[in-house]
């Protein structure tokens, strides 16, 4: 992985774009200091990842962005791509089908970077990679920075250790070493959280398998305590039937009585309302007497308030008038100071128009000469300009042709440099051109082999295709089988567990069989229930069930003393009753009767109860309908019937029958579908396990199918990446072909150009050096001409200054007396305007005084005429005073009529009202008991999703007994209280959550097996760290005791190990004694002696782990002559395997490069290439 170019763009000094070409051996770069020779090292490093400013002699990471100079703008991006030859075949495994890496880098102002491997983006993690162990990288031996040789033997031993670890290529067993400690971390972490997580779902599974189980019997308890509501329900619909229709008879009788009271209320409110006329028109002459008094009892009131308002007038009038005269005379006097101030003002304007008239004309001749002077000046100030350019044109052109002739002498030189580059170039280009007829020949008979290698592939991949498509059609019809199976086995078993589970709770038994069966200290020694004996075929369960009913129930005692222990314990617990049975000795023979059979020979009996059976079953006999099993009673009295319908006609006459679906709970059906199910569940189960089996099987073929095929695409996909770098390769061998013959082509052109370029500059050359010599002589005579013009200028300079300032002292003047006049004449203005307008004013205020004085005559003769009319109404007002009494008492009479009419009537009323609320409240309670009903309906729908009608036809006419179901009920509200908060999904939740803990239970288990795994991989790691370490720590001491002598011309030095016990984190000390010394600290070296022993300890390891490339930095700085010509020596040995890039200021050290780069900075703040190839 050698350099093979350095692209560099905007990073730091380098604003643009410059290219460094690299070639196998020695290349120096050389250039005075500042220049920017430092960077290149800077721009390698950071291409190649570096992370730290610091490092790059930088604050922060933008800093490597051109910041601009004094002609040039600060960038707003740097890049650096750095290309590799992989021919060496040092590159990663899968970058060596490439011929050339490319890496490239790039910065932008706002902070955003990007890294691409061969124009691909990628990560920082993938350079990395790409130089681990190779010796190349930002902080490996390879790059050897200004200033930085020192620091190798001041730092401490342990960071010498990365030294060694990169030349014994541990570096990357550290990475994986460290991410391998990370995921142990976080899988303990893991670890523990699933653990935690366990425990609460391991908690939650035994609250939820409890919940599960308390839902079943609340289930149960609810489905019971549902049938009592519904009989109360009904029992409570019927009572508010009846007392509906009591109440509407009721309401019937109520209403023919209204009737009779409201037609006599009416004709007491017919009489009310006569009366109530008689009195309106009573009010009517009594409001009209009322409003006649009123009216003139407002007229003498604003008769009144009219005289007191015209006084007041009066009174404002006659001031108005004395203050309108006093006005007047301020008027008046105010008008003869204005016509003594405008006759003054109109002389004083006379004056300054003359001394105006003189002013000006003396301006007029001022302005005149001023004139005559600036021509003047104008005049000569031109032809001074004119001679000044004349002499800056000579000087300019004199100038040019130095430039000239100094350019010319600077191209011929480049020229001369070209021609001979060129022929060089020349030579190289025929040489790469066999190298590439060569290349191609062989690229070609690759590229056939890899084509072939492809085809193979291809048809194995297809092969592989069409057997995984036919598993992958299989995979799904087994997954859906065997999900049928599971759900149709879980169905089964979730019905078989809770029906044992209902068996062994005794569900749907009597109470007092509950209690001898489960809470008995009797219960071990009773034989169990005498059901359990039975063995019933599916098509005589109803038959049996009908005829045993209760005694199913029964239990089996052992003898009669148990029997007597049973009974007494019923009674002492008072918890309810229960049938029990005792065996018997003499076993009872079934009669034979023609058309029936004996129920008893249908059936299996089991167990000590066979005798008890036979004894309720011998006169028991199966009829085949109901009519012959009633004829056959007739027949035979003594003995029982029943058909397989469950119809029964008993010995004693009576008949019993009804549904058939009753039998679905029975007991003897339910014994026999736990073991249909125990039988269903096991067969389910075989099935399930050799489905699941086949699923197994055909799920691993799958895989590994899928795995071959992967492997066989990922064949194909590393052929078709060969095979296109291979195309790629070729065709840019073709191009490479192509552009070396246009370079061959291109070189011979321009060398012919460059010849006739050197023949025409020689003789601009020769013309430029004529034409200065005249250019320069011209300008001295215009020299001296254009100083005796500029010391005639500034005389008239001087005279033009003085007329100017008299010029503009006499504008002053003028524009004074201009003011003065204007100003006058402002104020003449507006003393005329304020003469008229007080003459304005003096002419209204009499016109006014006129107006006001005939107001008060006026007012006079109105307050004469008002107090005559104001006399007239009062007297007309204590005239409507008196008429108003008579009308007043007649009024009073007529009320009191009224009163006496509205008493009779409101009797009338209150009656027809008393009558009409007992009818409402007949009607509401009417009212109320529909609502009730429909509220009743309409809380059956809401808690039970039934309708009152079908309630009827579910319970039929069965009786209620209140006292017995509200005791019931209140047993099962208890029963359901004590279950407490009962949690419906607990059963689905439980399974969800059974689940959940196996799957988390095989996550811990891989968990736990990956940690194991992981800490395998570091033991792993470790060891081969060691072994490594310590092999390339011999061989690297045993090299490094060869060089040091070798560079210090005698001496020895040896490495040490700090702590040989621990290779993975042991330091490293250097040892070393200069020839003529005692052994000595390599603190107490010279500057010169340091810089040698690390230049040692550096070529050792490259004798020991070869580099692609070594880039030191000024790393000869501080040798002396003698140690450079040995330093250089052991560069140019070590040329051969690795490829060497010295920054230096030695010329010794220039004389060993065979490519050397100038570093140059022409115009400051800008770095610029220039390269020379030596021989």
């Amino acid at each position: 992985m050698k350099i093979k170019r350095l692209e560099i763009a905007g990073f730091k000094s380098f604003a643009d774009k410059v290219v460094l070409d690299f070639q196998q051996g020695v290349t120096g770069v050389v250039g005075p200091n500042g220049c920017g020779k430092s960077n290149i090292v800077d721009a390698i490093r950071w291409c190649m990842g570096e992370q730290s400013a610091k490092n790059l002699r930088g604050k922060a990471m933008e800093d490597v962005i051109f910041l601009g100079s004094e002609n040039r703008k600060p960038l707003g991006m740097a890049e650096v791509s750095l290309v590799f030859s992989t021919e060496d075949g040092r590159a990663p495994a899968k970058y060596l089908e490439f011929i050339e890496i490319q890496l490239t880098r790039r910065l932008y102002r706002d902070g955003e970077s990007e890294y691409l491997i061969n124009k691909t983006p990628c990560r920082l993690l993938d350079i990395s990679e790409l130089f681990m162990d190779t010796g190349v990288g930002t902080k490996a031996y390879s790059i050897i920075e200004q200033g930085k040789i020192g620091q190798i033997l001041h730092s401490r031993p342990e960071e010498r250790r990365l030294l060694i670890e990169e030349a014994a290529g541990v570096t990357k067993y550290k990475t994986r070493k460290q991410l391998a400690l990370k995921k142990i971390d976080a899988t303990r972490q893991n670890l523990l959280r699933l653990s935690d997580v366990l425990g609460e779902i391991k908690r939650q599974l035994n609250a939820l398998q409890r919940q599960a189980k308390k839902a079943e019997k609340f289930r149960e308890h609810r489905e019971e305590l549902r049938e009592i509501d519904l009989l109360f329900t009904l029992h409570q619909a019927d009572s508010l039937q009846a007392e509906h229709q009591q109440t509407q008879q009721q309401l019937s009788e109520q209403q023919q009585r209204i009737q009779e009271v409201s037609s006599a209320a009416d004709t007491s409110e017919n009489l009310v309302e006569l009366q109530r006329l008689a009195m309106l028109e009573s009010e009517k002459g009594l409001s009209a007497q009322q409003e006649e008094l009123f009216r003139v009892r407002s007229e003498a009131v604003a008769c009144e308030n009219g005289l007191s308002f015209r006084r007041k007038e009066r009174e404002t009038i006659t001031e108005r008038l004395a203050r309108l005269e006093l006005e007047q005379q301020t008027i008046t006097e105010r008008r003869e100071n204005l016509v003594a101030e405008l006759a003054r003002l109109q002389q004083h304007q006379q004056t300054t128009g003359s001394d105006l008239a003189a002013a000006e004309a003396q301006l007029a001749t001022l302005q005149e000469e001023q004139q005559e002077q600036e021509q003047g000046f104008e005049t000569l100030s031109r032809r001074i300009e004119t001679q000044r350019r004349d002499l800056f044109s000579a000087t300019g052109e004199a100038a040019q042709y130095r430039t000239r002739q100094e350019t010319a002498q600077k191209r011929l030189a480049v020229l001369a440099e070209r021609l001979e580059r060129h022929s060089h170039e020349q030579i190289v280009v025929m040489e790469k051109q066999h190298e590439n007829r060569s290349c191609y020949t062989t690229l070609t008979e690759q590229l056939e082999l890899r084509r072939q290698a492809q085809q193979a592939a291809a048809a194995q991949i297809t092969l592989l295709a069409e057997q995984e498509q036919l598993l992958k059609t299989k995979v799904p019809e087994l997954d859906k089988l065997v999900q049928a199976q599971r759900d149709e086995l879980s169905r089964n078993s979730s019905r078989l567990t809770s029906l044992q589970e209902l068996e062994a709770q005794f569900a749907g038994y009597g109470q007092g069989v509950r209690q001898l069966m489960t809470e008995s200290p009797l219960r071990e020694r009773l034989g169990g229930m005498l059901a359990d004996t039975l063995l019933v075929p599916e098509e005589y369960e109803l038959a049996v069930e009908s005829v045993l009913a209760e005694r199913l129930q029964a239990v089996l005692c052992n003898n009669q003393q148990d029997l007597i222990s049973a009974l007494q314990y019923l009674r002492e617990q008072a918890t309810g009753r229960a049938q029990l049975t005792a065996p018997q000795q003499q076993p009872v023979t079934p009669q034979q009767i023609s058309g029936t059979t004996p129920l008893l020979a249908l059936l299996e009996v089991s167990g000590q109860a066979a005798t008890q059976l036979q004894r309720m079953l011998a006169p028991v006999h199966l009829a085949d309908s109901l009519e012959a099993a009633l004829d056959l009673s007739r027949s035979y009295p003594d003995l029982t019937f029943v058909t397989r319908a469950g119809e029964v006609v008993a010995s004693d006459g009576t008949v019993s029958g009804g549904p058939p679906e009753s039998a679905q709970g029975g007991i003897i059906h339910k014994k026999r579908e736990i073991r249909s199910l125990e039988l269903l569940v096991q067969e389910l189960s075989q099935t399930l396990a050799s489905s699941e089996a086949e699923q197994k099987r055909v799920r691993s073929e799958l895989q590994e199918v899928g795995q071959e095929l992967q492997a066989a695409r990922a064949d194909q996909h590393q052929l078709d990446l060969l095979l296109s770098g291979l195309i790629k390769d070729q065709q840019q061998l073709d191009a490479e072909a192509g552009r070396l013959a246009e370079r061959l082509e291109l070189l011979v052109h321009e060398r012919a150009t460059l010849e006739e370029e050197q023949t025409g500059l020689q003789e601009e050359q020769r013309a430029a050096t004529i034409g200065q010599q005249e250019a320069e002589a011209r300008a001295k005579n215009l020299e001296q001409e254009s100083q005796t013009l500029s010391a005639e200028l500034e005389g008239r300079r001087l005279i033009l200054a003085a007329a100017r300032e008299a010029l503009t002292a006499q504008r002053v003047a003028v524009a004074t007396l201009r003011e003065q006049g204007e100003a006058h004449q402002r104020t003449v203005i507006s003393l005329t305007s304020q003469l008229a307008e007080l003459d304005l004013r003096i002419q209204n205020s009499s016109a006014e005084r006129e107006q006001t004085e005939n107001s008060r005559q006026r007012l006079n003769s109105e307050l004469e005429s008002e107090e005559q009319r104001l006399q007239i109404l009062l007297e007309q007002q204590i005239k409507q005073d008196e008429l108003l009494q008579v009308v007043r008492q007649q009024h009073e009479a007529a009320a009191m009529q009224l009163a006496t009419a509205e008493h009779d009537a409101r009797l009338r009323r209150e009656e027809r009202e008393a009558i009409r609320q007992l009818h409402a409240d007949l009607s509401l309670k009417v009212s109320s008991l529909l609502l009730q009903q429909e509220h009743l309906e309409q809380s059956l729908q809401d808690r039970h999703r039934l309708s009152l009608s079908e309630v009827r036809e579910r319970l039929g006419e069965r009786e209620l007994d209140p006292v017995a179901a509200r005791i019931r009920q209140t047993d099962l509200e208890r029963l359901i209280d004590e279950l407490g908060e009962v949690n419906l999904m607990a059963i689905e939740e439980y399974a969800g959550m059974e689940q959940r803990y196996d799957f988390l239970a095989g996550q811990k288990a891989d968990l736990e097996e990956s940690l194991n795994d992981l800490q395998q991989a570091i033991h792993k790691i470790n060891r081969t760290t060691r072994k490594r370490f310590l092999e390339t720590f011999t061989l690297i001491n045993e090299k490094f005791q060869e060089v040091f002598p070798r560079l210090f011309c005698g001496g020895k030095a040896e490495l040490r190990l700090t702590d040989e016990q621990d290779l993975l984190e042991t330091g490293i000390d250097i040892i070393v004694q200069p020839p003529g010394k005692k052994l000595a600290n390599v603190m107490l070296l010279s500057g010169g002696e340091k810089a040698l022993t690390a230049v040692a300890l550096i070529f050792s390891i490259f004798l020991i782990k070869p580099t692609p490339f070594c880039l030191l930095d000024e790393v000869d700085a501080p040798l002396d002559d003698a140690n450079i010509g040995r330093f250089n020596d052991m560069v140019r040995e070590m040329s051969a395997i690795s490829q060497f890039i010295i920054i230096t200021h030695n010329k010794t050290t220039m004389a060993v490069a065979d490519t050397l780069y100038g570093i140059t900075m022409e115009e400051p703040g800008a770095s610029r290439l220039v390269s020379v190839r030596l021989h």
